[in-house]
């Protein structure tokens, strides 16, 4: 018994936090109901699911993906699937300009998530790739003294699973 017991308790825990609602969900209740429909948002990896690919049939072409090594992915939805315009922020190599980018798109809001930004400020990433990875922490500078924080999510080991997740919008 003394021996399963630990094992127990692990599998309990682990069960009641896959349970529980993710942070990207919390967040994207908290968009849903606060930020105004027709929005344009730009969301890096593991961010807010604001779009539904689900729900797309093969023969449908209500999706516009626009993306080439030189620019932000779109995903523009419409109406029936999205009420937001979403431009997906790359995950790897920031490009320089990825801030005049955004504000070109007439982006609204920038939605920022710690399962990618955290890798770009790790002691070992700033060690072994300084150069490759300055433009990317760059930007996150940028946005955080640039933009308002409306709103953060914080994961939380029991009962909030998931990336930090920050909201925030452009001053105009």
């Amino acid at each position: 018994l003394l021996v399963v017991l630990p094992s127990g308790w692990r599998i309990t825990a682990y069960d009641w936090q896959i349970s529980q609602k993710d942070t990207r969900l919390r967040a994207k209740e908290w968009i849903e109901a606060h930020i105004a429909k027709g929005s344009v948002f730009a969301i890096e990896g593991y961010g807010p699911p604001l779009f539904q690919l689900q729900k797309y049939a093969a023969d449908q072409q209500v999706s516009s993906v626009l993306s080439d090594n030189d620019g932000l992915g779109v995903e523009n939805q419409g109406e029936a699937f999205s009420p937001y315009t979403v431009y997906f922020i790359p995950l790897f190599d920031a490009l320089a300009d990825e801030w005049d980018q955004i504000q070109d798109l007439q982006t609204e809001y920038v939605v920022l998530s710690s399962y990618s930004y955290e890798r770009y400020f790790s002691q070992t990433t700033k060690r072994n790739y300084p150069e490759m990875t300055r433009s990317r922490r760059d930007f996150y500078q940028t946005v955080r003294q640039r933009c308002t924080l409306l709103k953060a999510f914080k994961a939380k080991a029991l009962n909030a699973p998931g990336p930090d997740i920050e909201i925030y919008q452009i001053r105009m």
